[in-house]
């Protein structure tokens, strides 16, 4: 099919099980692209050791995160990173995590 499979090795690198786009701020004057732009992404952290699992959970506000696309019939390399900083975090169950 048209499955992804990730091979070699990425400390953190984990695949998302959910996006969902939050606000989409106007372009500042004279601008095109989005002034601000947040989402809530969720991964699954269960299947990780918990050494990579302690690392995700110290993340900070303001941590610098990059998300990956990967299409198999995209062409382009590089076309679907994108870079974020984090704002906040939960669990699963609604705990947040801790701020810095």
């Amino acid at each position: 099919g048209g499955d992804v499979a990730f091979r070699g090795w990425a400390r953190m690198a984990l695949p998302v099980t959910g996006f969902r786009v939050l606000k989409v701020a106007k372009p500042l004057l004279g601008e095109a692209q989005p002034a601000e732009v947040r989402a809530e992404v969720s991964f699954d952290l269960r299947a990780c050791r918990r050494e990579m699992e302690s690392e995700w959970e110290q993340l900070r506000r303001h941590d610098v995160l990059f998300l990956v696309r990967l299409d198999p019939e995209e062409q382009v390399p590089g076309a679907g990173e994108r870079g974020g900083a984090r704002s906040g975090a939960a669990h699963s169950g609604g705990r947040a995590f801790p701020e810095a």
